[in-house]
């Protein structure tokens, strides 16, 4: 392959099974390397796995193809249907994503050799026409869209529909290829969480119309050759539900219908993903490659906001909280004259504009930020790539010239809507205040003129005006002429940027399928990128899919990544949607979460389990004004209690309370239950900054301290672990084997040592720039007089915008710990120990505890020493290694995880070098 591919360690670990099939492709594709051996693999298992069927069904199995951009999922598609061709399957139906790729589908089959292989484009044949009339379309490619395929034609009718046309193409024995290209876009269906819901009912009320019809199509065409292809694959295990032909459930497997997969993996967690990953590739059905990001920089920027803007800012919170009182007394005086459809519509109007109205603020709050970093990005001879998600066209089009994108938006609002809630006179107020604010134009149109205009900026965007500054007056001009389309500029665009007559390139999300915008080694702009997120996507998908326009094959240098936040706590919830989805999409994406770790967007990550917990402790808080006994040492480290309520927890409570109901928290007196994490979030844009990001930091302390203390009682699932430095296998029971690939289930029992050297510790400490960190021993150590010491370690932890002081804890006898210290613990519970004396009660307990247990410690017998492992270095671990899911049931039954409140559980997924250097992946059992 032209450039570095790296496969995370767990996913690299694991060995595909061997082929048996025999490629017949032309000599001079595989020997002049138009397919890289890279590539070659995909098409060899995906034609491997075409040659069986699922067991008990009537279904040809499928291969999903998660390789991430720069590997060349296109090539490996078109490699897959020129091996068929060949093979006299003279047909294909390849579903994309957009109509453009066509052009990149013809080009990839053409550089492979398949040059002879016709591509038909869909579009250019009639909703009602029999394809099998076409003498063209007797052999080769129809190429379609997820959008086509879901269209019915003239009459409107199922008969009349573009899925039910192909199909007919095709006819029931078809066996050639059915790629789905970008899978995802067919994953969204939603199983409940509670009861039983068969597929077809999940479809039907919560399924798009993609996913239905990638199903329908899979079930109508049982023997085609079925490839998914996806860079995000799956984050949650409903998005695999469009992915019947991996066999995940069914006859002979753990899982009897598809609903049941989902709630079993999903009550997994994330390692039971993890572990899912892994299941696919070693049974040869699942490869996930990406380029390497060596060289690539990710870095969080922080942009601080000025006075003025907060005084803006605050303004408008002040505004909005009339506008949200107005519609929430019309609501309830209203409830007797109109329906409940009538009243949810109106604050589904409400709310939709307050969210849209607080994102243009905060691309607005970043203005500044961007522009200077493009500019220094210039200056040392790199060029610029920023991309954002909306570009505010839906107010532009609509505003005056000059006019505030933000202000239009809610001045648009009143006008439609305002005449129902509000007299004439407080609705003409009220427009009044929003002209008052004088915030600032489209950011986007701000950021273009001040980095020198459109003659500078290529700008790849779906919108067809925009502002444009000219003589100091701003100017609503077409940015695509009649004559012209939105895509083809969007090409002429590109072309100046790659060319280098344009430094800076701004992309949308409804521009950013299929285009490169790297530093390919092979057009004339070879500077080293800067990409800039100026807004996040909610969904990792769509970061990743943002994020890979800038890093792909051939690139003379890797990017470097900048995300702009801002301390403007409600955004937050794009943030860490975006974190979780990337720890989450390792699972399918990159085989494991530490794939996206060193990205900087872990800091932000909400946990999905014990944020909603913590929530609910900070209403209960908020509402009771006083504090539950475990969070007082935490809340001891929020600066703000001491220095602006003086300690007094209950003042901070009312004044946070009133600000959360004025913000409209909690909806409109209908509802008892609290407020979800999105809805918290969302709700924050509408409280002053400052106590927005205190109300926002409480909530994050008592997250961590739920962590913790989860951690502390080996109930926290943080994804692969290390178990142990060393480890030497005792003994190996195969449980299972597969007969189609060999794969099987072994149960290991591994002899391993935890502990930490005297000279190792001393290494991570010196590794430190933290005066805190290093040994303690406790003042009170109770029955542990022996074992009293611990190496404390700073761990780096993000309290919107505020570091916190949070140690890591390290032992002689037993390793690193999940157990975590403040820096407010340490001072109050510990003493600190200099060099020399952590020295000598280090080693002391590093060897006693090679052969000793801890009873020893304690009392001169202890009564099973021979087989106790307590506080021992060396320590027993049972694993079930290998191929696991046809052991579900009983994983279930072992897992030394279990949550008493519900049927949820974790699966502790581990990792270690064993003494003959081969990584295993397995779970471990209860001891």
């Amino acid at each position: 392959h032209p450039d570095p591919i790296t496969e995370t360690s767990t996913l690299s670990s694991i060995i595909p099974p061997k082929w048996s099939i025999k490629l017949r492709l032309p000599e001079a594709t595989i020997k002049e390397g138009r397919l890289t051996n890279l590539q070659l693999e995909s098409v060899i298992y995906a034609c491997e796995q075409h040659e069986r069927m699922i067991p008990g069904t009537q279904y040809r199995s499928g291969f999903f193809m998660g390789d991430g951009p720069g590997v060349g999922k296109g090539r490996q598609i078109a490699g897959i249907i020129l091996e068929n061709f060949i093979r006299g399957r003279k047909r294909a139906i390849w579903i994309s994503i957009s109509s453009d790729l066509i052009d990149d589908a013809k080009r990839d089959i053409c550089d492979i050799g398949g040059g002879a292989i016709p591509i038909h484009d869909l579009r250019d044949y009639g909703n009602n026409k029999d394809l099998n009339s076409f003498e063209e379309l007797n052999q080769g490619v129809i190429f379609c869209t997820y959008s086509l395929l879901v269209r019915n034609g003239a009459g409107g009718g199922k008969d009349q529909s573009r899925l039910t046309q192909i199909v007919k193409w095709a006819g029931e024995d078809f066996d050639g290829v059915l790629a789905f290209d970008e899978a995802h876009k067919a994953k969204n269906i939603r199983i409940p969480k509670k009861g039983r819901h068969k597929l077809s009912q999940a479809l039907r009320t919560n399924g798009t119309k993609s996913a239905t019809a990638v199903i329908e199509i899979q079930q109508q065409l049982p023997l085609a050759r079925v490839v998914y292809v996806s860079a995000t694959g799956a984050s949650e295990p409903e998005h695999l539900l469009y992915a019947s032909r991996l066999g995940l459930w069914g006859p002979g497997t753990s899982f009897d219908t598809p609903d049941t997969f989902v709630r079993e993996i999903r009550s997994g967690g994330t390692g039971a993903m993890e572990l899912l990953a892994m299941e696919l590739k070693q049974l040869g059905q699942y490869l996930a490659r990406s380029l390497s990001f060596k060289g690539a920089e990710f870095e969080v920027v922080e942009e601080e906001i000025d006075q003025e803007f907060m005084l803006k800012y605050d303004k408008a919170v002040e505004l909005w909280s009339d506008i949200i009182s107005h519609f929430s007394g019309f609501c309830k005086k209203g409830i007797e004259n109109l329906t409940r459809k009538e009243i949810n519509q109106l604050r589904s109007q409400l709310w939709g504009a307050n969210q849209r109205f607080w994102g243009q603020i905060c691309m607005a709050a970043k203005v500044k930020g961007v522009v200077r970093i493009a500019n220094e990005a210039i200056q040392q001879g790199k060029c610029v790539v920023i991309g954002l998600q909306n570009t505010g066209e839906s107010v532009a089009t609509e505003e005056e010239s000059g006019c505030s994108a933000a202000c239009n938006l809610l001045k648009n609002f009143i006008e439609k809507f305002g005449v129902k809630v509000m007299t004439t006179e407080e609705k003409e107020q009220i427009l009044e205040r929003i002209d008052a604010l004088q915030l600032p134009i489209n950011p986007l149109d701000e950021i273009i003129d001040l980095l020198g205009g459109p003659k500078r900026v290529a700008e790849m965007t779906g919108r067809s005006v925009r502002q444009v500054c000219v003589r100091g007056e701003w100017t609503l001009v077409k940015r695509i002429k009649s004559d012209s389309s939105g895509d083809a500029i969007n090409i002429r665009e590109r072309k100046k940027f790659m060319s280098g007559k344009k430094l800076v390139a701004i992309i949308s999300e409804a521009a950013s399928t299929g285009i490169s915008l790297h530093a390919d080694r092979r057009v004339k702009n070879t500077r080293r990128r800067v990409h800039i997120t100026l807004q996040l996507p909610w969904s990792a998908d769509r970061a990743v899919q943002q994020m890979g326009r800038s890093h792909r094959s051939n690139q003379s240098s890797a990017p470097e990544f900048k995300l702009i936040m801002t301390p403007i706590g409600g955004e937050w919830r794009f943030a860490s949607a975006v974190a979780e989805r990337l720890q989450q999409l390792g699972a399918m994406t990159q085989g494991d979460r530490r794939a996206t770790g060193g990205s900087g967007l872990t800091n932000f990550a909400i946990d999905p389990r014990y944020g909603p917990e913590a929530l609910e402790k900070v209403f209960n808080c908020l509402s009771d004004g006083s504090l539950p006994p475990f969070a007082e040492d935490a809340v001891n480290e929020l600066e703000f209690l001491e220095t602006e309520y003086e300690n007094d927890f209950e003042k901070f409570a009312t004044v946070a309370m009133t600000a959360l109901q004025k913000a409209g928290m909690f909806g409109h007196g209908d509802s008892e239950t609290f407020p979800t994490v999105n809805v918290f979030l969302n709700r924050l844009f509408g409280v002053k900054l400052c106590l927005q990001g205190q109300i926002f930091s409480f909530w994050h302390v008592l997250m961590e301290i739920l962590i913790r203390d989860a951690k502390m009682r080996g109930e926290y699932q943080d994804g692969i672990t290390d178990i142990a430095s060393e480890l030497k296998l005792k003994d190996e029971e195969i449980l299972h084997q597969n007969p189609a690939t060999n794969a099987h289930t072994s149960l290991l029992t591994l002899w391993g040592d935890r502990g930490v050297s005297w000279e190792e510790a001393k290494e991570f400490l010196d590794s430190q720039n933290d005066e805190v960190a290093g040994f303690y021993k406790k003042k009170d150590p109770q029955n542990d007089a022996f074992y009293n010491i611990i190496l404390a370690l700073a761990k780096k932890q993000e309290v919107h915008g505020k570091r916190r002081r949070i140690y890591h804890t390290t032992l002689p006898h037993a390793g690193h710990r999940p157990e975590e210290v403040s820096n407010f613990k340490l001072r109050n519970d510990y003493d600190k120990l200099d060099l020399e004396e952590a020295e000598k009660i280090w080693k002391e307990i590093y060897e006693y505890s090679k052969d000793h247990c801890g009873h020893s410690a304690r009392s001169s017998s202890c009564k099973g020493k021979d087989v106790c492992v307590y506080k021992k270095r060396m320590y027993v671990y049972n694993i079930l290694t290998g191929s696991v899911f046809p052991f579900w049931e009983e994983i279930k039954k072992s897992v030394a995880i279990k949550n008493p409140r519900d049927d949820e559980f974790s699966v502790k997924v581990s990792d270690s070098e064993l003494s003959n250097a081969v990584l295993k992946i397995m779970i471990r059992l209860c001891e």
